[in-house]
Order: C-alpha cells, then structure tokens, then sequence
C-alpha cells in the first residue's frame, strides 16, 4: 500500500527518502514559502509537485460558509463553562490557529482522496499531522518531522508553561504596581474595558485610548464617572511611568485592580480546567464528513494551557468585582469576539442585570474575520448594542454577518487619524513602494516571498517595509530578502506613506490610512484560506497583483493613467472610505451614551 511522508525540513527529506520505494511519488509543499531547498531536494529525487494553488482553490469553495456554520454547531452543543470563556469559540482566526488547522487538513484529506501514490507532505503544523494520521490509519503513515527539543515541547506541549508564567508576570505586575482603590461614591459609572500600551500616553501625559481614542475625555465632558481598566500588553514599567504623569486619573490594570488572593484563585481556577478538560468529553460533528475531532480537542487543550485562558479568568474576576461594588451604568468593550470578552458579557448579565453591554466595532473587517461572521442558529451572546467603525462596516455585519439589525449602530472611526484625502504626486519613474506588513510573522513571511517572486532586477523601484509596531523585523527574515528595500525603524507611518507613491499591502488597516492620504494600493494575497483585504469591495485606485506581469502592468497603469481619469478613480475611492470609516462626530460619540 502506498505511504504518506510528513517532512518539515530537508534533514527529514533525506531520511524520508530511503523510505520510499524506487516508484514515482508526488509531494506537496503546504506553505509555498518554506519550499526551498526540501521542494527542490524532492523534485531532484524524481517527485512530481502537486499543484498547491490548485488544491486551495477546490477546498476553499464556500470554505468560509461552511466554517461559520460548522462553527455555530460546535458552539450550541456545548455546555461547559470552559468552552464559553475560549477565543476559540469565537471563531478568531488572528488570536488562534483553529481554522488555519481545519483548512489545512481539508486539504491533506482531499489529496489523499485524489492521488494513490506515495505522497510526501511538507507540512509545519503538528496538529494537523495527528489530525492526518488518525483519519488514516489504513495508509502507512511515515512521520520525519523535525521536533523542537523535548525540554521546550514538555513545558509548551504538555505542561501549561505560559499559563505559570502568566500567573507569575501577573504577580510581578502586582507587587511593583499596588492596589488600586476606586472611590464607592462613584455613581452611574462609565466602564471602559480595553486594551493598554505605552502607545496610550503622549509625551506630554495625556491619555488617549488605542481602540477608543477620545472617547473618555468625550464621556467625561458630559459628566460621566469613567472608569478606564485594561490588559497591557506591551512594558509595564512605561503603563506605570504613563499613569503617573496621565491627568486622566481612573485608569488601571487588570492585575492593579485584582488582589494576589484572587491573582492566586483566578491561577487555580485555569489549572482546574485544564485538569477537567483532559478528562471532559467534545461533542464533535465532522466537517464536510471528515472528522477532526483531534484538531478541536488539541485546539482547546493549548488555548487552556497557555496564558489566554488564565487572562479570560482574570477579566471574569476583574469584571465581576466591579459589577457587584460599584454602581455600573455601561460597560463599554472593543468587540473582537475574544474570550474575555465573551467572559464579561457572561458575569454582568448574571450579577447586573441593568448595565447596559456596548461593543464597538474598531477596525476594518476582512473576509477572514470569523469572528464577525454568525450562523443562522448561533447562540453565542451579543452585547446590547454593537457600535461599528462606519456605514461599510455595519452592512458588512448586517448584510453578510447575520448580525441582528437592531442591536447596529453606524459609528466612527476613534482609532483613525481624521478623514482628509491629500493630493498625490505621481513619479513617471522609479516608484518608491511603501510595503505593509501585516500583524504575524507567518505573513510576513509570505509577503516577502511573494514580492520576490515578482521583483526581476533592473526594475525601476524601490520598496521601503513598514513592519507592525510589535513585530519587528529579524535577521532571519531579512536573510530572505530578494529585493533593494530600506525599513522603516522609526514607525513614522505619516512621513512613510508622504515619501511612498504606492502602497502594498495583504491585509492592514494602514492601507486604508494611504489611500486617504491619496496613495494607491497595489493589493497581494498571500492568504492559504479565505480572503484578508480589508478592501475586498472595493476596485478603485487599487491593483491586484498575483504575478510578475501583473505588477508590471500595474505600474503602467499608474505611470500612464490621465489626471482625469486618476481624479475619478480616487473620487469613488474616497467615497467609499469615508463610508468604512465615519468621521468622529459629536453625534456619533453620542451613541455611547444612548
């Protein structure tokens, strides 16, 4: 009987090969960026490539409907506690690995149904592999897969080592922070539950909210008590620096406002569901009659073992106290689907029935956002009133979000810089690309393996890569670099995109930022599943470019195009960005206080 061979490295490759048989064999390599030298060691070995785009594009057919729907029914079959506080739950494809995980083993399912040869699969992704191996068993699995130390995988893979580590940071965070105390006389309280970085301060101690920018001042204005807590991600030491020098005064950490008695019991309770998830029992349907059952279970193992189910019981906690001692009129949250989210929607409407529950909408909503996507028979809970970003964002969410119309209220856009459009300068010749680089190394990877793939020497450009603010570029990725680039080291978005004459990006909400500042968008999708450009409606002043004759045709077009047919271009865009983000408003901040 044919064998299947799952390699991750050329060191496996070798050895897979003396494994299989002198036969022709196939393999497929999952992520066309860790190809290299293992696809051209198996190529020279006498493989023949199985066309990876090809199989993305037969399982990706209604792929996102299917994982909703699917979804929905994980949801409404469960009953544990454990599974209502899991980001997982919520169908976040940014936060967690679970779809990526059910589209991968889709696509090994669907080869194995397709080829009977041997098959070598270069895949990264244990998960999958154990997924793979137990809907198989009547194929010889080979597993070559180069392991991380077995030191590491003990402490990540079976015991909860960053949920321990958590716990201690939290501890840590409460001894050089204190306990912060918030006056009983407080009525009618305005809670903002968000999230806090040394971003959030100015040099002059001023406090502005990453997801809800002026908001609090806003609330205050009108003579709110408002109540600012939140999980900082990022130095503590520059939260606490910026809280002393803030003249905003109620603003405070998570681990401030709990006690180390309920630090403590907040880390025995995410222990004890970890104990009682290695013994509880799934409920599982198979996805399009292929079981995965271990994805979900794997899935839900890791998310409890590591540090986000420990932060989901810290908020349920942090949230609970508050509802039960103070008087809360409405607790305000960014609406992400996250677990902890999910947390404190759950302790209000069980401790205080009369707080009114608003999410806002913040950023853009890409194809890719399941979190913003509902079945038709979903159960999970919604807050009051979901307010969005602008009137693009609230139809997505109606329209194709199954999102009930009453609770959507069209707002603005609290994290955007304002709405003006500036005039762009075009350049006949070189073009200067400012290159956007999404929030994960995985994209990254993929974005600088696709402008390699479309760079050819002697092209008149010049690229500049802007990375996200907390995932700088390393030495590694900068070893796969291709092309003549300069990074952006200061994270001066602003001056980047004015020196930029074209913008690229896979999926960012800076894109959008470019081209209000009048700067088109030349759009690569580097995505395995489902579609993440936050622009997928929208045709103007943007290019598609998959190929290199695409870019090349692309650069044409802008360097060719009338100024009047670039001013009509540009007006539909800027229609319709103003739509995606409304501009804040007194009126639309009012929505807040409804």
């Amino acid at each position: 009987m044919n064998g299947v061979f799952f390699v991750n490295s050329l060191k496996g490759v070798q050895k897979a090969l003396k494994k299989i048989p002198v036969r022709p064999f196939r393999y497929l390599v999952l992520k066309e960026y860790l190809s290299g030298e293992v696809a051209k060691s198996l190529s020279m070995a006498g493989g023949t490539p199985i066309p990876v785009r090809d199989v993305f594009l037969n399982v990706n057919r209604s792929f996102g409907e299917d994982i909703v729907a699917w979804m929905g029914e994980l949801n409404n079959s469960q009953e544990s506690v454990i599974w209502k506080r899991l980001s997982l739950a919520g169908k976040r494809v940014h936060s967690t690995g679970f779809c990526e995980h059910v589209f991968y083993a889709t696509c090994l399912n669907h080869v194995l149904e397709t080829y009977s040869q041997d098959i070598v699969f270069v895949v990264d992704d244990p998960v999958v592999i154990r997924q793979t191996r137990s809907n198989w068993k009547h194929r010889p699995i080979h597993d070559f897969t180069v392991n991380r130390s077995w030191i590491r995988r003990l402490l990540t893979d079976l015991l909860p080592g960053r949920m321990i580590y958590g716990f201690f940071m939290a501890v840590g965070r409460k001894c050089v922070s204190g306990h912060f105390l918030l006056s009983k006389d407080l009525r009618r309280l305005v809670v903002i539950k968000t999230v806090i970085s040394k971003g959030s301060f100015d040099g002059q101690g001023s406090y502005r909210d990453l997801y809800f920018g002026e908001l609090p001042h806003f609330l205050e204005e009108n003579r709110r008590n408002v109540f600012v807590i939140g999980n900082v991600i990022d130095s503590y030491h520059d939260f606490l620096r910026g809280t002393r020098r803030s003249a905003q005064g109620l603003v405070c950490s998570i681990e401030q406002w709990l006690t180390l008695p309920e630090l403590f019991g907040s880390f025995i309770q995410a222990m004890g569901a970890l104990i009682q998830t290695i013994f509880s029992f799934l409920r599982t349907s198979p996805f399009r009659g292929i079981s995965m059952r271990r994805i979900v279970r794997d899935c839900v193992m890791n998310e409890v073992r590591s540090d986000q189910y420990l932060v989901s019981v810290m908020n349920e906690r942090a949230t609970r106290k508050l509802v039960e001692g103070w008087d809360v009129d409405r607790f305000i949250l960014p609406y992400e689907n996250r677990g902890f989210e999910r947390s404190d929607m759950r302790v209000i409407r069980a401790h205080s029935k009369d707080t009114r529950i608003i999410g806002y909408q913040h950023a853009t909503i890409t194809r890719k956002h399941t979190e913003y996507f509902r079945s038709q028979n979903d159960r999970m809970p919604l807050p009051d009133v979901v307010i969005s970003s602008g009137e693009i964002t609230s139809r997505i969410l109606v329209d194709l979000g199954l999102f009930p119309r009453e609770i959507v209220k069209t707002g603005c856009a609290l994290r955007q810089r304002g709405n003006t459009v500036f005039d762009t300068h075009r350049r006949q010749a070189p073009l200067r690309f400012l290159v956007v680089l999404s929030a994960s190394r995985d994209y990254y990877h993929r974005m600088i393996a696709a402008i390699n793939s479309i760079y050819q020497k002697g092209m008149e450009c010049s690229f500049c890569l802007c990375p996200h603010p907390m995932i700088p570029l390393n030495k590694d990725l900068r070893s796969k670099i291709q092309f003549p680039f300069v990074e952006d080291t200061f994270l001066d978005h602003d001056r980047m995109i004015d020196w930029a004459d074209v913008a690229i990006y896979s999926s960012s909400t800076l894109a959008i930022n470019c081209l209000k500042r009048g700067k088109p968008l030349f759009h690569i999708p580097v995505d395995d599943f489902l579609d993440a450009d936050p622009l997928f409606e929208l045709s103007d002043a943007k290019w598609t470019v998959r190929t290199r004759e695409d870019f090349i045709q692309a650069m044409a077009d802008v360097r060719s195009f009338s100024e009047e047919q670039w001013q009509e271009r540009f007006s539909r865009a800027q229609v319709y960005v103003g739509k995606y983000f409304g501009p804040v408003t007194k009126a639309a901040m009012h929505l807040f206080l409804e």
